[in-house]
């Protein structure tokens, strides 16, 4: 392909579908390209292109071309942090305040691929609304692409789109149908509306007149196809099709600084929350947030967590009155799993987002001689991060640290907790420690990339992108990511090679 030629076709995807391409992926976007010229009856790919960037695509056209150019990687309950926002903070309080008066729910899963995340938000309202029969939901779901939208309104799913997920929640939501496939079930299916829609093109309510004003936007994972203008015009757009104290919800990996600033940003549980106006009502959320309590059990259900194993507690004999050696060794190895059998409950409690209930069992642990005192530091300093408390979690941090100077999450956490303080110094002193104790630690190298490039550090921003990328290459596609909240290495490595392209298109305008 021609290099003119190239840059042709980018520009008008980019003006046309909103999506973005860079140098390194010529070869990509011309295999894709070659697929679709087939489609559209073209034997030269050339000449395909020519005719492309010529034509007024028709609505059916644009839905035809998108297929062949976007990637969908979903599963259930993906990226759970923010879904636990939803289902253990913002829906209950805004159920509790519309219950007997205006009981309706909006919600929008703009890029919803295959269906997966518009299907997980049904099953949740399922779960935490006992008389949902009697509000009135929308679940919006929209895609640009359409063999995406075939699939989602079909319902049906393998094995692998419920990766990380109990049996039991296939049981309760899915029908297992002949070639072990998974229908889901009519009562879920009808609560979501799915409908194409190109977020590059808006005025998005003139999409067949069903986006509106919305309480809950979900956009994971598409903003990396944007350029930088695009991803401020997209999140403007959105902020505007929300109510006051709605909220946008983005991956954990597209937070930036090019998100309108039209929004309010909350810190929950590690996740950036985008909130639209704040007014009285969002003031009542932010405070809820920051100080999160147990939620009652009448109001919603527990989450969807993979069962853990249980530990079996050994009897601990009464001591004699000159205990041997051999007992001693004994009552302290019972100590140590109880201890564990201890600390994994109030882990499980701090994902839960039960902050109250969790800092009250590990300043107890703390003060009974915890024999890991350094993990219930480290837990403290995710809890104060998590509450926008990031000078007390900056210094549970270092005192983690000082008991164990090679814990990696300990120098990872304070680095990221650097970075949101506008520590950049220390956050790079942070992350060059957690790199030197694990050379492949993908993310470090990303983070480091990251605030390469918002310092205007190009050529070191694209060095530790490139090394982030071959961190990645030695895990598998589909591996889950330490640290990441369930990205994929694949995941991440396209996000990273898309970010290092919208860099160098900057730069290219910049001379």
């Amino acid at each position: 392909m021609a290099l003119i030629q190239y840059t042709e076709l980018r520009n008008y995807l980019l003006a046309n579908l909103g999506l973005s391409y860079h140098d390194k992926q010529e070869n990509e976007l011309h295999n894709k390209i070659k697929s679709a010229a087939k489609e559209f009856n073209f034997d030269n790919t050339e000449n395909f292109i020519t005719w492309l960037i010529n034509q007024t695509l028709t609505p059916e056209q644009t839905k035809k071309l998108a297929t062949f150019l976007t990637i969908g990687e979903t599963y259930f309950f993906r990226e759970k942090k923010a879904l636990d926002f939803l289902e253990f903070k913002y829906l209950p309080d805004l159920i509790y305040k519309r219950r007997g008066n205006n009981q309706n729910l909006k919600i929008w899963s703009a890029g919803c691929s295959s269906g997966e995340e518009p299907y997980s938000v049904a099953i949740m309202l399922k779960r935490i609304i006992p008389d949902i029969k009697n509000w009135n939901i929308t679940i919006l779901a929209t895609d640009i692409n359409a063999t995406f939208l075939k699939k989602a309104k079909e319902g049906v799913y393998s094995k692998w789109s419920f990766r990380g997920i109990p049996e039991s929640f296939k049981t309760s939501y899915f029908k297992e149908t002949e070639n072990n496939k998974y229908q889901i079930k009519p009562e879920i299916k009808k609560m979501v509306d799915f409908s194409y829609l190109n977020l590059a093109t808006p005025p998005y309510h003139a999409s067949e007149g069903k986006t509106g004003m919305f309480d809950v936007i979900l956009c994971r994972n598409v903003l990396i196809y944007f350029s930088h203008e695009g991803i401020k015009t997209v999140t403007t757009n959105f902020h505007d099709c929300l109510h006051q104290g709605g909220v946008l919800l983005l991956s954990p990996v597209e937070t930036s600084n090019l998100i309108s600033e039209k929004f309010n940003r909350l810190s929950f549980n590690g996740i950036t929350i985008y909130e639209n106006n704040p007014g009285a009502a969002s003031k009542q959320m932010r405070n809820f947030i920051k100080h999160p309590t147990n939620i009652s059990n009448n109001r919603i259900s527990k989450t969807i967590t993979t069962p853990k194993p249980k530990i079996k507690i050994a009897t601990i004999a009464k001591p004699r009155e000159k205990p041997l050696p051999k007992i001693v060794v004994k009552t302290n190895k019972n100590k140590k799993v109880n201890e564990a059998s201890d600390y994994q409950k109030t882990l499980n409690l701090f994902k839960a987002g039960h902050y109250n209930e969790v800092e009250k069992r590990v300043n107890d642990a703390i003060k009974n001689g915890s024999q890991d005192k350094k993990s219930h530091l480290i837990l403290l300093a995710r809890i104060k991060a998590n509450q926008g408390l990031l000078a007390e979690s900056e210094k549970f941090c270092i005192e983690a640290i000082e008991l164990d100077k090679i814990n990696t999450e300990a120098h990872y956490l304070l680095a990221t907790v650097y970075n949101e303080q506008g520590k950049v110094k220390e956050a790079l002193n942070s992350i060059n420690s957690t790199l030197f104790l694990d050379p492949d630690f993908a993310l470090g190298h990303f983070l480091l990339g990251n605030i390469s490039k918002n310092g205007g550090e190009n050529s070191d921003s694209k060095k530790h992108f490139n090394n982030a990328l071959k961190s990645l290459s030695k895990l598998k596609h589909d591996d889950i990511i330490a640290e990441s909240d369930g990205l994929t290495a694949g995941r991440l490595s396209e996000i990273i090679r898309r970010v290092e392209g919208r860099g160098e298109r900057l730069r290219e305008r910049e001379r």
